[in-house]
């Protein structure tokens, strides 16, 4: 199973420390220098939400808990669970996805 993810940040209590940025694997997350949250700091901003994987070391490094990461699982065609029950053919024929 692959995952991916959907990233919610709470822009209002970051303090634009760069921590996430920098734990980010996919390099998807920047300072967004155009603009100031309530607290007087450029906030977080991913730039491609669409290629998050989900691994959530942003969340985890968050100093303020400001971050928050959904992970969804997307079936791959032919895996071994489904050859193990024999649903591998069907599979294939339902689902289409990418793989990266």
């Amino acid at each position: 199973m692959a995952t991916t993810g959907t990233v919610t940040f709470n822009r209002d209590i970051c303090k634009g420390c760069g921590l996430c940025v920098v734990a980010c694997a996919t390099h998807l997350l920047e300072l967004d220098e155009a603009a100031i949250n309530r607290k007087g700091y450029h906030p977080v901003v991913i730039l491609h939400p669409e290629q998050c994987n989900g691994c959530a070391n942003c969340a985890l490094m968050c100093p303020d808990q400001g971050i928050t990461v959904t992970q969804d699982r997307i079936a791959r065609e032919g895996g071994a669970r489904a050859e193990r029950t024999g649903q591998a053919q069907e599979r294939r024929s339902e689902e289409h996805l990418v793989h990266a």
